[in-house]
């Protein structure tokens, strides 16, 4: 993997940890805005019913700002412990969130740092490399929806291929849907899926891509500090539509079924 492309995500989670340890136990206040930070250890990059890195080992840190009430800004960065980047197991997000009451709107600037596996990719390159999703997300009771749809961006990935059959793949920015439902605190449930191919979810035709279930245990250290570990199960029954033959994006997983166990230091 080339440095240049790499130290963005390299710089993005040293600052998530060095504010994470820095608000350990209490957010970090400064001229009335407020400071957060979490890391995540993960035995899987999954997301959108897709497993980036192929089942490689990842760790994850999130830097978020809070100026007001109403507004978050977001730095997440994803990498894999095993220091390979085969299935764009490294990427690098930057969003924005407003909310009103039970509404929340998100701006969200997606990298997906590619390499010989997929296709290479370089961060400033924005138009190409980089995609910009807007989101609107809904909670009621028990239940989060959620719809995202690609605003600009993913010009590396949006070009029509032919496939085998000689059919034309086009990727197109689908919407797409989730709702998340819990029943108690410890479990989420999850479904979502695309209205049709879309480039940023890495999808060809429209389908249900994400069936989830989510069990969370607080592990208990001391008698004053537990970690909150999540046990994930994901089935993704458009698996087939991840990767489909003659178009440039290999070295992801394209499992139907997916488990991973994540651990949160924050």
């Amino acid at each position: 993997m080339h440095l240049q492309m790499k130290a963005p995500i390299i710089i993005a989670l040293l600052c998530c940890c060095c504010i994470a340890q820095a608000g350990a136990q209490d957010s970090t206040m400064l001229n009335g805005a407020n400071w957060s930070g979490l890391v995540i250890l993960g035995t899987k990059n999954l997301w959108r019913g897709i497993d980036f890195g192929n089942a490689t080992p990842t760790v994850q840190g999130l830097v978020a700002f809070k100026p007001s009430d109403r507004w978050d800004i977001n730095l997440l960065g994803i990498t894999s412990l095993t220091g390979e980047n085969a299935g764009y197991a490294s990427t690098l997000n930057l969003f924005v969130n407003y909310t009103l009451n039970k509404l929340t709107l998100t701006l969200d600037n997606y990298y997906f740092h590619g390499d010989a596996t997929n296709i290479p990719t370089n961060f400033w390159d924005y138009k190409n490399a980089h995609f910009l999703e807007g989101r609107i997300g809904y909670a009621l009771n028990k239940f989060n929806f959620t719809a995202g749809y690609t605003l600009y961006g993913g010009g590396y990935y949006s070009n029509p291929v032919i496939d085998s059959t000689g059919a034309t793949l086009q990727n197109t920015r689908g919407l797409y849907l989730e709702v998340q439902y819990r029943p108690i605190e410890q479990i989420t449930l999850t479904m979502g899926g695309i209205t049709a191919a879309s480039a940023l979810n890495f999808a060809d035709k429209a389908g249900i891509t994400n069936i989830g279930f989510k069990y969370t245990k607080n592990l208990k250290i001391t008698d004053h500090f537990s970690i909150p570990v999540d046990f994930q199960l994901v089935v993704n029954p458009s698996y087939q539509n991840i990767a489909p033959l003659g178009l440039p994006r290999v070295g992801y997983g394209n499992q139907r079924v997916n488990f991973a166990i994540m651990m949160t230091l924050e």
